[in-house]
């Protein structure tokens, strides 16, 4: 050994200080998101606003930062609003207003807004909270035309069709005579452009009877959309019952004349 030479060693920090530190370095930079709220559902033409809050349980850092996303639902994600820091927020997208407290207002909605929206919050820590937003619109509604087409000499069938243009989400229509819903097994749906649909059912109905209610109702097959009824109604008339009916009646009032002319000539020949 050399007793003149002396050596310095710098020692290692324990493993278990070191993950201490560590942990009490993240604990002290904490943030929880304390206000989230984004809509379930909107109409087409709407406004609505996206608020995220958060609570900072240390001091800000250098790499404090908050984003909202958007993932719509063909399509990859998308960055719509970003604040870095104590730097002026930034809206990437046109349609979207930048309100106080990183709250941001999509202006307008239309079908193709529909998808998921984040809030992502981190200060060394991260946190992100996610909903769904569905923007909806009847589109042109159901619009039902009930018509008879000859089946032979004497017989004729009902035919009935009903169609809706522009829906979104995704549509479906059922057809009910008198409150009884009669399966559609011509049933035709579009594909999606922009977010929107065009659906038409067809169907050829036998035996129905004069005066009955024919009903046409679109619905979402998303039940998550809560929306007021799309129905339209038409009651039901064979073709030429109206011309029968009038000459029926002109029937009824030449007799009526006819009998009451006899009358008269019999009280005057008395």
């Amino acid at each position: 050994r050399c007793r003149g030479s002396a050596t310095h060693r710098r020692r290692a920090m324990p493993p278990a200080l070191a993950l201490l530190l560590c942990l009490s370095l993240v604990a002290a930079n904490q943030v929880s998101i304390t206000e989230f709220s984004v809509p379930d559902t909107a109409k087409v033409g709407d406004d609505v606003e996206l608020v995220c809050r958060y609570n900072l349980e240390g001091k800000e850092t250098s790499l404090f930062y908050v984003k909202w996303w958007w993932t719509p639902v063909d399509a990859p994600t998308r960055l719509l609003y970003q604040r870095i820091g104590h730097h002026e927020p930034q809206s990437s997208i046109h349609g979207v207003k930048v309100k106080d407290n990183d709250t941001i207002q999509l202006v307008n909605l239309q079908p193709n807004d529909s998808g998921r929206y984040e809030c992502e919050v981190n200060n060394v820590d991260e946190i992100r909270r996610s909903q769904d937003l569905i923007v909806y619109t009847p589109g042109s509604g159901p619009q039902l035309n009930v018509s008879t087409v000859a089946d032979g000499p004497d017989d004729q069938d009902v035919q009935v069709f009903c169609e809706a243009t522009d829906v979104a989400p995704e549509p479906e229509l059922t057809i009910s005579v008198d409150g009884k819903v009669v399966p559609v097994a011509d049933l035709v749906l579009s594909d999606s452009v922009d977010g929107q649909y065009s659906i038409a059912a067809n169907l050829t109905l036998e035996d129905i009877e004069a005066g009955s209610e024919v009903r046409c109702e679109l619905f979402y097959t998303n039940r998550a959309v809560n929306h007021e009824p799309y129905v339209a109604v038409e009651t039901y008339q064979p073709s030429g019952s109206g011309d029968t009916l009038l000459r029926n009646s002109w029937l009824l009032l030449a007799i009526v004349a006819a009998l009451a002319h006899l009358l008269v000539r019999t009280d005057r020949s008395l």
